[in-house]
């Protein structure tokens, strides 16, 4: 039996290519069974091919929402703005960080009661405005407890401080 192709040729159903090619038309036409491919296999292909179009097309989508929320572009003054806000909020900072960097200094360890001015005893807790003058007003003291004995604290806002203060 021989087969002639659209190109004229002739070819013998012996021909290797005669039986590949008729194997290839059986496929097409007749599905896998005609083809002698497995039906499960063939059905399981199947199913491969439509869950990785679906997976294809459920990423485009969230990627198209994502590619269309994008900010627009800044102008050359909205940039200038937001860089002087920015630089704003850094100089408020900064100055925050160096406020706690000289209270950390100048608070090392308990304040002198003989040598701290009156600012300083008033950042003790508990200690106003007028108790830091009757402190600073009753020196010199031997000793931290000397507050309390002269009367010029309570014993609640000794112990509040006890711990912040030294008398050299």
């Amino acid at each position: 039996m021989t087969q002639v192709t659209s190109s004229g040729n002739q070819r013998d159903w012996r021909s290797p290519d005669f039986r590949v090619s008729r194997r290839s038309r059986l496929k097409h036409r007749e599905g896998p069974v005609a083809a002698g491919l497995d039906p499960i296999a063939a059905s399981a292909r199947r199913a491969g091919i439509e869950s990785g179009m679906k997976r294809a097309w459920l990423c485009t989508i969230p990627l198209a929402l994502i590619a269309g929320c994008t900010p627009q572009q800044r102008t050359p003054d909205q940039i200038q703005h937001e860089t002087a806000k920015a630089t704003r909020e850094a100089t408020q900072d900064a100055k925050a960080v160096a406020k706690g960097v000289m209270d950390g200094i100048r608070n090392q360890g308990p304040v002198d009661i003989n040598k701290a001015p009156a600012d300083d005893l008033k950042k003790l807790p508990g200690i106003d405005d007028e108790a830091a003058r009757r402190i600073v007003g009753g020196r010199p003291y031997n000793d931290s407890s000397d507050l309390v004995r002269r009367h010029l604290i309570t014993k609640d806002e000794y112990d509040r401080i006890s711990d912040k203060v030294t008398a050299h």
